[in-house]
């Protein structure tokens, strides 16, 4: 299809005439998409029954990407789909933002806002948040003073979520587990912000903090992971071995005196 161009365009709803054109044109980035929490198999059929009932009434929000003259989609994933499959009119919404870690923080608080997370989505998204504005620190000339600011980023994010700092850090660490996770098996991760599948939140921080590891297959294997990547524990020594050291010393310390007894 032949990019066209809409530089110029004004935020807000687009016109009818600049519609049609917009929509033939709308892009999808994975790595925005992925920062939308995967509905459940009947959130997902609800969503289409009431589509297909009513219309898509809320509009798709899309990210104006001046700089390639981009329409982007930034919320309205899952409708996007639906009404592609049925062909179903909807209607746009545009934004801007200076780049894509704007729109990130944008997604990520525009989700966060939403009421139907489950406890595993609002972990997920408040690492997100936290590392999201750490790289937006690094690529900033930040002053010694900003430094400052910047090491406190967990403790204001703590503080807006109402939760404590270690949560915070715990979440970019979990964040950065489950991402991992994705990058070899796209729909474990989705599995596991769903809910669909129950996980133990320690062992994806660990997990965040190896350097390599094979291919996950289930939840299963990620306890196998940890637990290779152990270091061999020392083994503890019962009283009874103890007790035996301590007389085998005694006994040699003995037997040497008695040597040098009959040597003198």
């Amino acid at each position: 299809m032949t990019k066209k161009s809409f530089t110029g365009l004004s935020l807000g709803k687009a016109t009818e005439v600049q519609d049609a054109t917009i929509k033939d044109n709308i892009q999808i980035l994975a790595e925005l998409k992925d920062l939308i929490p995967a509905l459940k198999e009947d959130e997902r059929n609800q969503l289409e029954k009431n589509i297909l009932q009513e219309g898509c009434k809320s509009a798709l929000i899309l990210w104006h990407n001046t700089e390639n003259d981009q329409y982007i989609l930034i919320d309205g994933h899952n409708r996007y789909e639906i009404c592609q499959k049925h062909s179903i009119r909807f209607n746009i919404e545009i934004k801007l933002f200076d780049n894509l870690d704007k729109v990130k923080e944008w997604m990520i608080d525009h989700q966060l806002g939403r009421r139907n997370l489950n406890s595993e989505q609002m972990s997920y998204l408040r690492g997100q948040k936290y590392e999201n504005l750490k790289t937006q620190g690094k690529r900033s000339d930040l002053t010694s003073r900003h430094f400052g600011e910047k090491l406190k980023m967990s403790k204001k994010l703590a503080q807006e979520f109402n939760v404590g700092e270690r949560t915070i850090e715990r979440d970019a660490q979990f964040a950065k587990g489950i991402d991992l996770i994705g990058i070899q098996n796209p729909e474990l991760k989705k599995q596991i912000l769903s809910g669909k599948v129950k996980i133990n939140k320690n062992q994806i921080q660990v997990l965040a903090k190896l350097e390599s590891f094979p291919k996950i297959e289930s939840l299963d294997q990620i306890a196998d992971i940890l637990q290779a990547d152990k270091p061999a524990k020392k083994q503890v020594k019962t009283d009874l071995e103890i007790a035996k050291e301590k007389i085998t010393k005694i006994l040699k310390e003995m037997n040497l005196s008695a040597e040098q007894k009959q040597n003198l």
